[in-house]
């Protein structure tokens, strides 16, 4: 997860005391493990295979925001298959390629099919939302040490940010 943020970047922004690095270290890999689950799937751009089902030509990769489909094939009898021109793979820019996309192949039959694909996001695309998630869940725990309560609760209200982020972004 320390690909997505680095940690000069939150000692940075939050002004951290040089003297407590260690400490400060360990909060942010604990922030950085405790985001990364809660997001549950890789957003760093990545390739990878599929095999599922079409249901009537229609399919869902797993990972987004696809970037570039590399093979589409019929999984039993290896025929490469196209994609509908009515389904073109989202550019990053537009707002519809922040959420799983699905995609349509051009013979509309059910079948099982093997995909491969690139997706997710380079280092400098990451939504800036993720990352100020991160600085603010930072900054609550470096500053309620001493109230864990209080801690436990404002990460809370920035995993309940991300999971409306989640369903509404990415």
């Amino acid at each position: 997860m320390e690909q997505y943020m680095e940690f000069e970047e939150v000692k940075r922004l939050l002004s951290l005391d040089p003297k407590n690095e260690e400490r400060d270290r360990l909060l942010f890999t604990s922030t950085l493990e405790e985001t990364a689950s809660y997001l549950d799937r890789n957003i760093l751009l990545d390739t990878t295979t599929e095999e599922m089902r079409t249901d009537m030509g229609w399919f869902s990769p797993r990972e987004y925001p696809v970037r570039e489909i590399l093979e589409l094939k019929d999984a039993h009898t290896g025929e490469t298959l196209t994609l509908d021109l009515l389904t073109p793979i989202v550019p990053l820019e537009k707002p519809g390629a922040h959420w799983r996309t699905e995609f349509v192949i051009q013979t509309l039959a059910d079948r099982r099919i093997r995909v491969t694909y690139r997706y997710g996001y380079n280092k400098e695309e990451i939504p800036a939302r993720i990352k100020s998630a991160i600085v603010n869940i930072m900054s609550d725990k470096l500053t309620s040490l001493d109230d864990q309560t209080a801690a436990h609760c404002a990460t809370e209200k920035h995993l309940e940010s991300l999971a409306d982020l989640r369903r509404t972004y990415i």
